[in-house]
């Protein structure tokens, strides 16, 4: 699997493959939703990650910005008042698949 590779140091090989493609950001995002489902935040502090983690990666002036179209930037951004731990998995799944896909395919393919 493209995120879930074995090792702390298979992760960060392929994170520096994703820099060097400049599409780190996408392993970033997925991390980054990841771990705010792991910490299972919820009231205001569930609001304020997913504020973040928008602001991060989803808004249009976004500074790491993800390849997601704009109906599923809107979905989520409608979302936002009231999210609920589900709000990024279709964009996390969007993000894997380019990730499974694109970059992982070509990191393999240079790893051999």
């Amino acid at each position: 699997a493209v995120v879930s590779t074995q090792s702390t140091g298979g992760r960060a090989f392929f994170h520096k493959f994703l820099q060097n493609e400049y599409a780190s950001e996408n392993l970033d995002f997925w991390n980054s939703v990841k771990e705010l489902k792991k910490n299972n935040p919820s009231g205001e502090r569930l609001k304020k990650d997913v504020r973040q983690i928008h602001e991060q990666y989803l808004r249009d002036s976004a500074e790491n910005l993800i390849n997601v179209n704009n109906r599923l930037k809107g979905a989520i951004k409608d979302c936002l008042d009231d999210p609920g731990l589900e709000i990024f998995d279709e964009a996390q799944r969007v993000v894997y698949g380019l990730m499974k896909e694109g970059a992982y395919q070509r990191f393999i393919e240079e790893s051999h």
